[in-house]
């Protein structure tokens, strides 16, 4: 039977329960977001000296313990990439949202502005206007997306549409359900 030229000693058995935890972070980090284990090429290579030891259990010891120092420097490393890289993430999508949302209101805006210009003419009640703006704004609004965006109750759009279609401001295009409304 073989004897190492070591004991194991309950600190060792310790280190190495904490390094194989430490690596399956890292390893699930790595599967979970695709986060490479990429050393930081400006981290230093030199490593203490090792303690001296007739049965090799300080070398062990000490392998064990530099072992986990790296594996705990690698896991903050990638939580602290994953950290930068969502702040990032969060920041574009913040203002890439806020440049979408000016260009929808400019937008919004113009055919608010032409719907203005070619009711300017006709008696439309506070309501009726509002509808004619959502539908110019989104032709394919249903009787209950109106009755959402403008708080008025779906029977209420329902009459407010009948008069529009009346008076000559809206006209309906298609079917009920596929079909979409044309502001004239």
């Amino acid at each position: 039977m073989y004897l190492p030229p070591f004991r194991l000693t309950p600190e060792m058995l310790r280190l190495v329960s904490e390094i194989a935890s430490q690596a399956g972070i890292l390893r699930a980090l790595d599967e979970i977001d695709g986060f490479s284990m990429k050393r930081d090429e400006n981290a230093s290579d030199s490593a203490p000296s090792i303690p001296e030891s007739a049965d090799g259990t300080a070398f062990i010891t000490y392998i064990l313990h530099t072992l986990q120092e790296t594996i705990c420097q690698e896991v903050e490393q990638k939580i602290q990439n994953k950290i930068e890289w969502e702040v990032r993430n969060k920041i574009e999508s913040k203002v890439k949202d806020k440049k979408e949302e000016q260009k929808l209101s400019k937008v919004e805006d113009k055919n608010v502005k032409t719907v203005e210009n070619k009711t300017s003419s006709l008696r439309l009640s506070g309501s009726e206007q509002r509808i004619v703006s959502l539908l110019a704004n989104d032709s394919h609004l249903t009787i209950a997306d109106l009755s959402q965006k403008s708080h008025l109750s779906e029977a209420g759009i329902n009459k407010i549409l009948a008069s529009l279609r009346k008076k000559g401001v809206l006209e309906r295009v298609g079917a009920n359900k596929n079909g979409y409304w044309v502001v004239k």
